[in-house]
């Protein structure tokens, strides 16, 4: 079950993102990958029947980094984990997602706090940008 420390740090990634948005277009079609664990069994029937997949990322950044001029990479994965909560372990399936995303040439990682995966995104867009909005 997802934990509301992970769902609380995911909404300040994408306030983050808000923050931002003017510096670097991309920012505006990053998208939040719907996760079943905490929804109605019904809902969660329809989601998977239109082809949710569990063990998915939670969200995605589709930038291909080559636009960057960048070693080739076709877009950025990040998975919200919140420590020291059990429910933040790394599943199987996750795991298996993140080892694809890795193999075809996509970005993956992990973030264990918002800030974190804020910094992923920076380090992804722009390693010398100095021109972020953050947090005060």
């Amino acid at each position: 079950m997802r934990n509301n420390k992970e769902h609380i740090s995911q909404i300040q990634v994408f306030l983050w993102r808000d923050l931002n948005v003017h510096l670097y277009r991309c920012l505006k079609y990053m998208y939040a990958i719907p996760n079943m664990s905490n929804s109605h069994v019904n809902f969660r029937v329809k989601l998977k029947a239109e082809g949710l997949k569990k063990g998915m990322l939670d969200f995605c950044l589709p930038l291909p980094k080559l636009y960057c001029g960048e070693d080739p990479n076709h877009g950025l994965y990040i998975e919200m984990k919140v420590p020291p909560i059990q429910s933040s372990k790394i599943s199987t399936d996750q795991k298996d997602v993140l080892k694809y995303l890795i193999d075809v040439g996509y970005e993956a990682q992990v973030a264990w706090s918002a800030d974190e995966a804020i910094a992923i995104i920076k380090q992804y867009i722009n390693p010398e940008e100095t021109r972020w909005v953050d947090f005060q």
